[in-house]
């Protein structure tokens, strides 16, 4: 038996965006490896949004209104920082934290 937050893992999605896409990210065997997935997927995404616009970390958090800390711990992936916090990060590329369908095991369940 699953609870009901065995479905749900977070995605980013642009701002205003109400057509959500479910990003695969292949098969997972429980719902901590799909936090870990997507923490890290996430921590990809800034990385590369960060490097992009000639940012540094601590030129990121001055935007977003958070330590440098914050953002270290979010490009590296830590699955256990505040929503908020990573999403003040997010907005300053337009961008925010939204529920998806999780991907399925093999056996078929979430």
């Amino acid at each position: 038996m699953t609870s009901a937050n065995a479905n749900v893992h977070f995605v980013v999605f642009p701002n205003g965006n109400s057509d959500l896409q479910n990003h695969s990210n292949g098969l997972v065997g429980t719902v901590k490896d799909v936090a870990t997935v997507s923490s890290k997927r996430i921590g990809e995404l800034v990385r590369q949004r960060r490097l992009a616009n000639h940012l540094t970390q601590r030129q990121l958090g001055e935007l977003a209104g958070v330590g440098l800390r914050l953002v270290s711990e979010l490009e590296r992936g830590k699955s256990t920082l505040r929503m908020d916090a990573a999403n003040r990060v997010l907005a300053v590329f337009g961008m925010m934290l939204g529920p998806v369908e999780a991907p399925r095991s093999e056996d078929g369940e979430s």
